[in-house]
């Protein structure tokens, strides 16, 4: 992983760039794209963030950042299978054997549900008789009243915001918003962990892993800002609208609101 960081190092060297123009570009944090030279893995977060941010890092010097992920020793591992062992296969003799004894219960229970509602339609057609009058023959037809002219009338719906998408690739998901008062961005886990790093009208607001099922907001008046590992785990909303899901393991999300 040194020796990695270090061939990166020079390569940004070589191509005349500083660390300030690569953080701006990738929108990693200069302090993670440090780490990531000098060769420091426990600086980084997570380690598949930080492969996700070694890859973003050597796309942007020109390399390929599977091979160099590779070369470096961060390569992903295998996936865990899925599922239950073979053992906890709920099919076979035994199921069809409680299909069979459960046939003559229900068998029951449907012609006791029809005996019961054959003899209520009986009672209720020999108890019914026609409707009775509500006006006397020949007798004035009443009138539907009118609606009270003193109800107020509904109030007008807010404008929804208006979201357009300005720029969209593996590592960067950019949107504008216009017709709002104040940006809102919430995020949902879905299925696996995602570590996130929020900062709203330039200043951090929360660094942390969230895990499934859990559920955040960040607000801001000008810009909010998420990079989000495995982002494909997110479901995000912008001022009430979904944005489409991703693939991507490591992304920038950033909102702002427009200015027309």
């Amino acid at each position: 992983m040194e020796e990695m960081g270090q061939f990166l190092r020079r390569t940004r060297e070589d191509r005349g760039l500083t660390l300030e123009e690569a953080a701006e570009a990738t929108k990693i944090r200069r302090a993670y794209l440090e780490a990531i030279e000098r060769g420091d893995w426990s600086a980084l977060p997570p380690a598949v963030y930080a492969r996700g941010f070694v890859r973003s890092y050597a796309e942007f010097l020109g390399l390929d950042g599977n091979e160099v992920l590779v070369r470096a020793g961060m390569s992903t591992p295998p996936p865990t299978p899925q599922g239950p062992p073979p053992d906890q296969d709920e099919g076979g003799p035994a199921k069809a054997n409680r299909y069979r004894q459960a046939i003559p219960q229900v068998a029951a229970s449907v012609l006791l549900l029809a005996a019961l509602a054959g003899g209520y339609w009986f009672l209720a057609d020999r108890d019914s008789g026609p409707a009775p009058s509500t006006s006397e023959p020949g007798g004035p037809t009443a009138l539907p009243t009118r609606q009270s002219a003193t109800e107020p009338p509904p109030k007008p719906q807010p404008p929804q915001p208006d979201l357009q998408v300005v720029k969209r690739n593996a590592s960067q998901y950019m949107v504008n918003v216009g017709r709002v008062d104040q940006l809102e961005v919430s995020l949902k886990v879905e299925r696996n962990p995602c570590w996130i790093d929020a900062e709203a009208d330039g200043h951090s607001v929360e660094q942390r892993t969230l895990q499934p099922g859990e559920t955040r907001t960040f607000t801001g008046n000008q810009e909010v800002r998420i990079v989000a590992g495995r982002a494909s785990s997110l479901t995000v909303t912008v001022n009430g609208q979904p944005l489409d899901p991703v693939t991507s393991d490591v992304l920038t999300y950033t909102v702002k609101k427009s200015t027309s």
